[in-house]
């Protein structure tokens, strides 16, 4: 454990842990058993920090009227010669890549 928890192997997946000790000639372990010691204390998940970002809110558009929310739909279909589509609607090719 002390190794796993090693300043210079944090970061690691115990199975590049094992790899970088066997390329220096040092076997401690297996990478199984590795993954079970860090299980036994809860620590088998993702060992690097990873950003954390704040949830959004969903929008949601109301109407309590009619013609007070315009929505549309464009997608891009390959099957019709690369013709941008627009609510059923095929319209002038799109542009290359988009």
């Amino acid at each position: 454990m002390e190794v796993l928890h090693s300043e210079r192997f944090v970061d690691m997946a115990p199975a590049e842990i094992h790899a970088v000790l066997l390329d220096e000639g040092t076997y401690l372990c297996s990478v199984s058993t590795m993954y079970r010691l860090l299980a036994r204390r809860g620590e088998v998940r993702e060992r690097r920090r990873q950003a954390v970002h704040p949830a959004r809110a969903k929008p949601e558009l109301i109407a309590i009227a009619p013609n007070q929310v315009w929505s549309w739909d464009i997608e891009r279909h390959e099957a019709f010669l690369n013709l941008a589509v627009v609510k059923g609607h095929r319209s002038m090719p799109a542009a290359a890549g988009v």
